[in-house]
């Protein structure tokens, strides 16, 4: 092939993805705004292929389109929130770093963007955290008019309406922890695509990271015990916002000890060869069983600390 032929491939190339990803953001905006989450994976796979520089320009161009056809905030929007993500997934995946340490970077990373782009969204007028607390508000309030109409006594209508408000409450102070599950569920799921587009490339420079193998630092129980200590001294110095940090960390790690409990209990039926449909809906039986969800963190508390799976001696 002639170069003037091959430039032209690779300039209708790149118009090919930058209308397909302008016309998947804009229609992400208006129906499926969960699907926005997954924008990096296109970009990445063709980064993959043809370099970064291409990528990088592709993406800023289709935000440009995405602006110049919706709003220039929006374009904005989604050049902050997958701009950097999008690089780091193209560094580590070429660097050969570890699915679980790539997803991890990218999660931190998604994070920071989401704070960022909340602190752009309020220069603009538009205070989020007070229109996500009206919502949330308002999904009490119609869980208060719907337990008025079920048949209880004083004391149990009473009884149930604490318990909504402490939910309330609770709700309202792990919204930082709720953005950040929110920021990995992301992360996994761009990962997992990725290695699935570019293994239908023949680019085999990625692995799939298999969920029996997640397992948190090994220092995390030091770590953890270092972010206590802190937050005491906070306690003592009287420095404010302490018992929001605490609700905050005890979700997350209670979240990231179930998710790793959960793993074991996937290692575990895959050494017994439990049929994966079969695995599926035990997981999903546990996950809705609040008690199961605690004995799956006690376990992934027990793995990080005595390797239940042996992974120590595996690696």
């Amino acid at each position: 092939m002639s170069n003037s032929n091959k430039i032209k491939d690779n300039k209708l190339e790149d118009m090919i993805l930058i209308i397909v990803m302008s016309i998947y953001a804009i229609f992400g905006m208006y129906y499926i705004p969960y699907m926005l989450v997954l924008f990096p994976v296109p970009f990445v796979i063709y980064g993959m292929k043809n370099g970064i520089t291409r990528n990088i320009m592709n993406l800023i161009v289709t935000c440009i389109i995405v602006g110049i056809a919706e709003s220039i905030e929006y374009g904005l929007l989604l050049l902050i929130m997958f701009t950097p993500g999008t690089l780091l997934f193209y560094y580590l995946i070429k660097k050969r770093k570890r699915p679980m340490e790539i997803i991890g970077i990218v999660t931190i990373t998604f994070f920071i963007s989401i704070l960022i782009i909340l602190g752009f969204v309020n220069t603009l007028g538009i205070d989020f955290m007070t229109e996500l607390e009206n919502e949330i508000h308002e999904m009490f309030e119609s869980q208060i008019e719907s337990i008025e109409d079920m048949d209880f006594t004083s004391y149990e209508f009473a009884k149930e309406q604490d318990l909504l408000e402490e939910r309330y409450e609770l709700s309202l102070l792990i919204i930082p922890s709720v953005l950040f599950v929110l920021s990995l569920i992301a992360s996994y799921l761009n990962y997992l695509l990725i290695s699935f587009g570019l293994k239908k490339l023949d680019i085999n420079i990625i692995t799939r990271p298999k969920f029996s193998n997640f397992r948190l630092p090994d220092n995390i129980v030091l770590g953890l015990i270092t972010m206590f200590i802190g937050i005491f001294i906070m306690e003592k110095m009287d420095l404010g916002y302490t018992d929001v940090i605490i609700i905050n960390l005890v979700t997350l790690i209670s979240l990231m000890f179930s998710i790793q409990g959960l793993s074991v209990l996937d290692y575990f039926l895959g050494r017994f060869n439990i049929f994966p449909l079969i695995r599926f809906i035990t997981y999903l039986m546990l996950l809705f069983n609040s008690a199961m969800v605690i004995m799956l963190t006690i376990v992934g508390f027990i793995d990080t600390i005595f390797d239940l799976r042996k992974r120590k001696n595996k690696s």
